[in-house]
């Protein structure tokens, strides 16, 4: 079964979060997933790390864990709409 929900951490030692991300976006199985990226990097550092449009929303580390499951049902319902 393919997952709903993905939550990648931005920097891994060999494939970062946003190698991981373009690749889930190319397999048919995880296209439609929810990709939340969790980072310590605010939104214009990340952007300048690498591109974010495979990322459905953005977590910062040192956040209330609350809003991780706030992003993820927001994210959620936005892809449910869209289709």
């Amino acid at each position: 079964m393919a997952p709903h929900v993905v939550v990648l951490d931005v920097t891994m030692p060999e494939h970062d979060g946003f190698a991981v991300a373009a690749v889930l976006r190319g397999l048919r199985s995880t296209a439609e997933a929810v990709i939340v990226a969790t980072t310590g990097y605010d939104i214009d550092e990340l952007k300048a790390k690498g591109p974010v449009e495979n990322f459905d929303a953005l977590f910062l580390k040192g956040e209330d864990g609350a809003l991780l499951t706030t992003l993820i049902r927001a994210a959620i319902v936005q892809k449910g709409e869209a289709a």
